[in-house]
């Protein structure tokens, strides 16, 4: 759990990070010159949710099920294989 001085530091250091890697790319990109097919692509992913819910230890974290829709009857939802 953070709290905003907590929350404020991380979305700074997550925000230095990702110009730390956007250099880092413009470095590579210097030295690939126009060549894209040099070296794999690579993906980054960062994620920073508020409130995300997370389970305490020991118990179960409740949960939601959509409520069912009826069909009519004989008629099944088609599989493929």
């Amino acid at each position: 759990m953070l709290d905003e001085q907590g929350r404020t530091a991380l979305t700074k250091e997550l925000e230095a990070t990702i110009t730390r890697v956007e250099r880092i790319h413009e470095q590579a990109d210097k030295r690939l010159g126009n060549d894209d097919d040099v070296e794999p692509s690579v993906t980054l992913v960062v994620l920073r949710f508020n409130d995300a819910p997370t389970p305490t230890r020991g118990k179960a974290t409740p949960r939601t099920r959509r409520p069912t829709t009826s069909r009519p009857p004989g008629r099944r939802r088609s599989r493929t294989t």
